[in-house]
């Protein structure tokens, strides 16, 4: 019987076998979204009003809140593999979620409660 997070898992498991470099495209970054926005999210999350790749010095993403409650996506132009991508956008999606039903947008406890779900999907979540 097909279960769609037994397929995640099993994706995921090829994922982090793979290494080396990883740039990412807005297109992996919907992909993944899409993907992440399902099996975590319950698809609760709308898509990042804007994303924009580009190097940066002191992370690795940020997730911007916006006025009219949409948020903004920034990312790193260059992961040491594809699982770190898959692991930053999950952070961020984390920060998306606490900007639409939490208070802050923050690394406290409404941010460590997603650490459960996320290793139950074979996923790190850290600061």
């Amino acid at each position: 019987m097909y279960s769609k997070n037994s397929h995640f898992l099993k994706t995921i498991e090829k994922v982090h076998q793979s290494d080396g470099c990883y740039r990412p495209t807005k297109y992996a970054v919907t992909r993944w979204f899409n993907i992440l926005n399902d099996v975590l999210f319950s698809n609760s999350l709308d898509k990042f009003k804007t994303v924009t790749i580009k190097q940066m010095k002191r992370a690795w993403g940020e997730c911007r809140g916006n006025d009219d409650q949409s948020c903004d996506l920034i990312l790193h132009n260059r992961f040491n593999n594809k699982s770190e991508f898959i692991e930053v956008l999950g952070h961020e999606m984390v920060h998306h979620y606490q900007w639409l039903f939490e208070e802050d947008m923050d690394h406290g406890n409404t941010f460590f409660a997603w650490k459960k779900l996320f290793n139950k999907n074979n996923l790190e979540l850290s600061k």
